[in-house]
């Protein structure tokens, strides 16, 4: 067990710093092309006229289906050792192929997104049919833990309605939870990052392999992406940070966890829906404003629209300063995940 986890760990480093070089490397030149074919954004929230490229999170995406694709094959060949009650290594193989066609098929989803800016009510819906593969690799498990009940047998249920929704939901959370320089990345970079650290902790080494590599993409992608921002991810990059994160807690089996970690995602999707009326009649509504002190100001009426607008409205700073107060709630939420990890399963209760 102690080589199998070691080997796991180093894995899990290697898929970092793979996805980390190849987004870093490749991401200059194509910022340069998605400059060339006009493929730019305006940054609503600097006063003088800036654009930046868009659809960076192409590279993300890329980097992580390439470091994924090669890291977990050597996991679930080298590396993994199924205990008893776990998945098969074959079972372990098709989770694993299964996750990487739903990664590509969300981030296809925020791509044409991007270019034909699909609206908000089929966006909703899309990625559910990008998580078919996944479903269909899980075909064969029809139990699911629910919290103080226990194994519930629900059949097809669980990959035909279940893991289609969790995939929708994540997604869409953190496709949502985003509109300032570095804040998708960041902040998908720490949930990502206190994720793995819990499931490592609690011996979810599936979940890690999945994680680390979108950490390490993350990482290299703020490089370019935090204040000022010279690019921005898109949607092709925040869709595929939830689907990830939605893939590992499935493959992985920590949905508390990963629910956790996501805290302060929830709590600013459940403000939109509560406004969403507001949203839905000005819809120019959906960008903050810049004073004439450069401190940030939400849009009247919404002030509590969302958790950052909620933000704006109790605090009068600068955008670097509300970026890293995001930051460091979802390190916050990260880290309470890991204390739920921890306890959890001494208490005898599953972190599926």
């Amino acid at each position: 067990m102690a080589e199998a986890m070691m080997s796991s760990l180093m894995l899990s480093v290697f898929g970092l710093a793979l996805s980390s070089i190849l987004v870093y490397l490749s991401l200059p030149r194509l910022m340069s092309r998605l400059t060339r074919e006009r493929i730019v954004g305006r940054d609503m929230l600097k006063r003088e006229e800036t654009y930046a490229p868009e659809s960076g999170g192409i590279a993300i995406v890329m980097a992580l289906v390439i470091s994924l694709t090669i890291v977990s094959y050597l996991f679930v060949t080298y590396a993994y050792k199924p205990q008893s009650g776990e998945p098969a290594r074959t079972e372990m193989y098709v989770w694993m192929l299964s996750a990487i066609a739903t990664i590509l098929s969300v981030g296809f989803i925020g791509l044409v997104d991007d270019y034909l800016k699909i609206p908000q009510r089929y966006k909703i819906i899309f990625p559910a049919f990008a998580a078919l593969p996944l479903a269909f690799g899980f075909i064969g498990r029809v139990d699911f833990w629910v919290p103080f009940i226990g194994y519930v047998r629900l059949g097809v249920l669980y990959p035909l309605l279940l893991i289609p929704l969790g995939i929708t939901a994540a997604s869409n959370l953190t496709n949502m939870y985003a509109g300032l320089n570095g804040l998708e990345s960041g902040t998908g970079m720490i949930v990502c990052g206190f994720t793995a650290l819990a499931a490592g902790l609690v011996g979810r080494w599936e979940a890690v392999i999945v994680l680390a590599p979108m950490m390490g993409a993350l990482a290299a992608f703020l490089a370019y992406n935090s204040y000022p921002s010279r690019v921005f991810p898109g949607d092709v990059g925040t869709l595929s940070i939830g689907a990830c994160l939605a893939i590992a807690s499935m493959v992985g089996r920590i949905k508390i966890i990963a629910v956790i970690a996501l805290a302060p995602h929830i709590v600013n999707f459940l403000m939109y829906v509560i406004k969403i009326r507001f949203f839905a009649a000005h819809p120019e509504a959906k960008f903050a404003s810049v004073r004439k002190d450069g401190t940030l100001a939400p849009p009247e009426g919404a002030e509590y629209g969302s958790l950052y607008f909620m933000i704006m409205h109790l605090f009068r700073k600068g955008e670097k300063w509300h970026v890293r107060f995001h930051w460091a709630l979802c390190a916050v939420s990260g880290s309470a995940a890991i204390i739920v990890g921890i306890l959890i399963p001494a208490y005898g209760i599953s972190v599926f």
